[in-house]
């Protein structure tokens, strides 16, 4: 059976953010990874044509440097995610029935940004059938993130770093948590609480395994 993980993401960036460290430790067991950017960034509350295609191609950018296999956009507006769920769920499902995945990662349901929240729940729709569903962390908007899977990203922490170089518009200077530093303080702290160097951490939402001895 092959192996596919997905990582649904509100914005471009987050898949960095969030995770990063999980991409390469799962494409190092075999996954192919896929990624699903569910809405287009607006500047200033408009639509930045423009601003969208730079940001495109910075995502492709990202995904050859993290070896992603292939990249959705379902191109929604940002900032206007809560206003239909049904509009979010609907282009979420169609990428789910495009890749088959086995495993999902999506933003946490208690985010602070409301396009998370949107995402988030429209994905608990979207993902009923999922056999294993991660939600992941996004500094800053996961302010009571309460994980309970953490993954050792200290081989792979340089090269997220390098990945979210590529999104040069979206870094901010410390103590912004999308700082290189911030991103840094971040990891030691999910590693002090997990006994490890650098950590991304994640909640698990559900797993299913399947009985090999019928």
């Amino acid at each position: 059976m092959s192996k596919k993980m997905l990582v649904i993401a509100p914005h471009a960036d987050d898949e960095v953010l969030g995770c990063a460290g999980a991409i390469q430790h799962y494409k190092k067991e075999g996954y192919e990874i896929f990624v699903n950017i569910v809405s287009n960034r607006i500047l200033n509350h408009t639509i930045d044509n423009e601003h969208i295609a730079n940001t495109k191609k910075c995502t492709e950018e990202v995904a050859n440097l993290l070896g992603i296999k292939n990249v959705f956009h379902s191109d929604l507006n940002d900032e206007q995610l809560d206003n239909l769920l049904i509009d979010v769920i609907v282009p979420i499902e169609k990428v789910i029935d495009d890749v088959n995945p086995n495993i999902v990662f999506v933003p946490n349901i208690t985010d602070t940004d409301q396009d998370h929240r949107s995402v988030a729940n429209a994905c608990l729709v979207a993902c009923r059938s999922i056999p294993s569903l991660f939600s992941y962390e996004i500094p800053g908007p996961s302010i009571d993130f309460q994980p309970n899977y953490y993954l050792d990203i200290e081989q792979y922490f340089e090269l997220k770093i390098a990945a979210m170089e590529k999104y040069s518009d979206e870094w901010r200077t410390f103590p912004h948590p999308r700082s290189p530093e911030g991103l840094k303080i971040v990891a030691q702290y999910r590693g002090i609480q997990s006994g490890l160097n650098y950590a991304e951490a994640y909640k698990l939402i559900k797993h299913t395994e399947k009985s090999m001895h019928k």
